[in-house]
């Protein structure tokens, strides 16, 4: 570093610290001057404050006080003059009756010439006593006045429909009315023009919404009137006024499929029917025979849609619960194991049936049963699962899932078969094709043999793959040209595992296929089927 720029860096250094000094130094006269001002404004509200009280004191000291000391002594002197004249008077009849006058006459004449005398005091004291005795009077009469009870008195029709404290609680009365009516299919409209005028009654005469709805329904009943509507399955058949009556014969039509006796039983319509209480405009409302008749079927009904129907909707059903012991059956669990040998089974755990009380509600219709609905269940005993071990280890390592036990066709590209399962003496299914044709895995499985056993058993099947499925199914596939697959090789359904081709014991060019369970031989026909 030479010299030059060495003082550069001093003097940037001593610039930063310069710098940092002008700051703190402006921060901290900025902060003096701020608090020197606030001081100075604290002590000028402080003197004008107390300038303000010297000044509203001396005005009561200077007024105030005197008018107050003149009204006191004003309204104080003629009793504190009575209490003297009423002393004087004493000392006079006293003595009076002392030198053998009439002290009565003493002190009438003493009292009557106090009277003259201070006749003007006693004015004065009147001029203050009539305003306060005004203002009292006033005071009674507002109090009297606004202690009233005012209300609006709601008449409709000619009729006193009661007292409510304001129009809201009509117009909310109103609503609860409206709210209440059910149209039963006409257009009809409810009107109502109240008049309303003040009056001043009894708190206890005044009406609730409710209260106020009551009245107003009872002097509506030319136009409504609290009835029953019957609905069956969402349609309005008819209504009624008689609501009791409707009730009586409803109970009595289910009447004898009911068994008090039976805390298992209930009775209900077939039909969803559905007794509605409410308002109902005075024109839809018919007698009872006439609605039960159409309830009966014995009378016609009109449906949303225009139709006219005759129909009995007043069918019986009986809903019974009934409690079922049900056996619950195990499930098996295959659970693969790699340190097992391939195909190898072995049950770990034996599996056992449960039981359960099931809960069903059965409805019955003229002793029939109709449905049957779960409802729940009690007293579960589960079911223990079995559990089967089933081994994936192969010489070539870990294998895959095990077969489904559903086969596919292993020459896709050929259908054409020269000899079918004979048993023993043919064991399998000659598929026909062209040389090279791909042969593919059945199922899933490990490849238990590939290749040629000239001087073994299979000698005649030339080439040939055996699979083990892992499931107690095996399959052969033989003759085959060349092989794609090795011994303890994992495959997968679709596979390609060989070629066809004529080798071994054949006369021509197919794919020789054998299905075994356990060892023992199938036909193949009975799992595939040729695309």
């Amino acid at each position: 570093m030479d010299a030059a720029q060495g003082l550069e860096q001093k003097r940037r250094r001593e610039g930063f610290w310069h710098s940092l000094g002008v700051l703190l130094y402006d921060v901290g006269f900025q902060a003096e001057y701020m608090a020197v001002r606030a001081f100075r404004l604290v002590k000028r509200l402080v003197r004008s404050f107390g300038l303000l009280g010297l000044a509203l004191l001396h005005f009561v000291r200077g007024n105030i006080r005197p008018f107050l000391m003149s009204l006191g002594n004003d309204l104080t002197s003629p009793f504190r003059q009575a209490v003297s004249g009423f002393r004087n008077i004493a000392i006079v009849t006293r003595a009076e009756r002392e030198t053998g006058g009439s002290a009565v006459k003493a002190g009438t004449s003493y009292f009557m010439r106090g009277v003259r005398v201070y006749s003007g005091l006693i004015r004065r004291w009147l001029s203050y006593l009539f305003p306060l005795g005004a203002a009292a009077v006033f005071g009674v009469v507002v109090w009297s006045v606004l202690g009233q009870n005012y209300a609006l008195a709601v008449e409709y029709r000619g009729e006193l429909v009661g007292y409510i404290a304001n129009e809201t609680v009509y117009e909310e009365a109103r609503k609860y009315v409206e709210g209440r009516i059910r149209n039963a299919g006409t257009e009809e409209e409810w009107t109502v023009s109240p008049t309303f005028t003040v009056a001043a009654v009894p708190a206890a005469a005044m009406r609730s919404v409710t209260e106020l709805a009551d009245r107003l329904i009872e002097t509506s009943d030319e136009q409504i009137q609290n009835a029953s509507g019957v609905i069956v399955d969402g349609l309005l058949i008819g209504v009624t006024s008689e609501s009791e009556a409707l009730q009586q014969e409803l109970d009595a039509v289910k009447a004898p499929y009911e068994d008090a006796s039976n805390p298992n039983l209930r009775v209900e319509f077939w039909q969803n029917v559905e007794v509605v209480d409410g308002l109902y405009f005075t024109s839809t409302i018919e007698p009872l025979s006439d609605l039960l008749a159409k309830l009966h079927g014995q009378a016609p009904v009109t449906l949303d849609d225009g139709s006219v129907v005759s129909v009995n909707m007043l069918r019986v059903k009986q809903i019974v619960r009934e409690t079922v012991q049900e056996v619950l059956e195990y499930q098996e669990q295959i659970v693969e194991d790699a340190t097992v040998t391939w195909g190898k089974r072995e049950i770990v755990q034996q599996g056992s049936n449960g039981s359960r009380e099931a809960i069903y509600d059965v409805t019955y219709m003229d002793g029939v049963e109709m449905t049957r609905e779960f409802v729940g269940e009690q007293n579960v005993v589960p079911a223990v699962d079995e559990i089967m071990v089933i081994g994936t280890q192969t010489i070539s390592g870990t294998a895959g899932e095990a077969g489904t036990g559903v086969f596919m066709w292993p020459v896709p590209d050929y259908t054409y078969q020269s000899r079918g399962f004979m048993g023993t003496y043919h064991r399998g299914l000659d598929i026909c094709g062209a040389y090279g044709t791909y042969i593919y895995a059945a199922d899933n499985g490990v490849v238990e043999f590939a290749g040629s056993d000239p001087n073994g058993y299979n000698w005649s099947y030339g080439n040939y793959v055996k699979i083990d499925h892992g499931n107690g199914y095996s399959t052969i596939y033989a003759h085959c040209s060349d092989l794609a697959v090795t011994t303890g090789q994992y495959v997968t359904k679709g596979t390609i595992i060989a070629y066809m081709g004529s080798t071994g014991r054949s006369s021509g060019n197919h794919c020789h296929f054998e299905i075994l369970f356990n060892g023992q031989l199938c036909d193949p026909a009975n799992f595939v089927t040729a695309p």
